[in-house]
């Protein structure tokens, strides 16, 4: 049960991250993985385009695409019955945004293995700057408490987001990892440049 999945965003798919520019990016981070794990699985919400892209991922990597012609959110719930058989050899599930996490919480649930909750920004802090109404903020609460509650690890983007989380949902610290949304400072440096301050 050495493998690793990656639960996509809410109705993203490989080729949003292409249109995105997101593709080599990811890829570059999951080719990393590749080496400590026999196999992988991306669980997307694009249909056969996905595949397309194959030849890019390692080769370890298995991309599940959507099975159902039915809206993402409800899909979101099914998929982890739409993919038993691989749900069941996955040793850890890692969610890319907390939008669609909770696939990834039924599958722990349904499966076990180790449930990774990642944000690339904390939703319920964000929408409270917003403003949202007390409707999706009430909606996204019990979504995201039932989510970190699950949660074995929590991955969030900076110490403020750590610390309303912590707080917010009565959590341990030790729960949760700070680790910054990656660059490519491969692409992304310094230039020689004259510099204006602020």
């Amino acid at each position: 049960m050495n493998s690793l999945a990656l639960f996509f965003t809410g109705g993203v798919s490989l080729k949003d991250w292409e249109r995105f520019r997101n593709l080599d990016r990811e890829i570059k981070r999951y080719g990393e993985f590749s080496e400590h794990f026999k196999n992988m699985y991306f669980f997307t919400y694009g249909g056969a385009e996905d595949l397309s892209f194959s030849d890019r991922l390692p080769g370890n990597l298995n991309v599940c695409i959507k099975k159902w012609n039915v809206p993402a959110k409800i899909y979101a719930f099914v998929l982890p019955f739409a993919y038993r058989r691989e749900m069941k050899e996955i040793a850890i599930l890692k969610t890319n945004q907390m939008n669609g996490s909770w696939s990834a919480v039924i599958a722990k649930k349904l499966y076990g293995g180790k449930l990774v909750v990642r944000c690339g920004f904390e939703w319920l802090r964000f929408c409270q700057f917003k403003k949202r109404s007390k409707l999706m903020l009430l909606f996204i609460y019990l979504l995201e408490r039932g989510s970190y509650k699950n949660a074995d690890l929590i991955i969030l983007p900076t110490q403020e987001d750590k610390d309303f989380v912590a707080k917010k949902f009565k959590l341990k610290e030790a729960k949760i990892a700070v680790i910054p949304n990656h660059i490519d400072t491969d692409f992304f440096k310094p230039m020689a440049a004259e510099k204006e301050e602020n």
